[in-house]
């Protein structure tokens, strides 16, 4: 587990993401230790899917990938987060987040993504964090700038169309 001044950072074993996957809230709020959910906390769920089905082929990635937000004050899943897979073989990572619509504007998404930062920066091979935006200004870009994070120039994903790299080094990142 991951933790920051007011987050929980739960990473997502196989029993959470096969409750996850099959809509079985009782079972992953007792998994996560009795959380409730925020509305609109999930926004892509079928990441859940592909994340289980990349943690069962490859156990040891545990911690490299998913993570549930959990907000601490109310016990709640305010959203996700995690790694886009294990360091490469040069040492980079790449983190994405989301956040509950209650959530958002409170500094949470930050905060979520400076744990992941600060986990994956503990591990000596990882010398870089990327992240991906819409190409246009707007919150991701901000939590991203906040955590001094440099716009790396634009590319094209083939579902989002063009997007913005962005790059922190270990150097950078106090």
């Amino acid at each position: 587990m991951l933790t920051s001044k007011r987050l929980f950072l739960m990473p997502a074993t196989i029993p959470m993401l096969e409750a996850a996957v099959a809509q079985d809230w009782d079972k992953l709020s007792s998994l996560l230790g009795g959380v409730y959910f925020a509305d609109n906390w999930n926004r892509f769920p079928e990441a859940m899917a592909w994340g289980l089905e990349r943690l069962k082929a490859h156990p040891d990635e545990l911690g490299w990938w998913g993570y549930f937000i959990i907000q601490g004050l109310d016990a709640r899943v305010a959203g996700t987060c995690g790694y886009k897979g294990k360091p490469s073989p040069d040492g980079a990572v790449e983190i994405g987040y989301e956040i509950a619509d209650r959530y958002q504007n409170q500094g949470l998404a930050t905060e979520a993504a400076g744990a992941l930062i600060h986990n994956a920066f503990r591990h000596p091979e990882v010398n870089t964090v990327y992240a991906h935006t819409l190409a246009e200004e707007n919150a991701s870009g901000k939590v991203l700038q906040n955590l001094n994070f440099t716009l790396e120039g634009e590319t094209f994903d083939v579902e989002d169309g063009k997007i913005w790299k962005w790059r922190l080094d270990r150097a950078l990142s106090a």
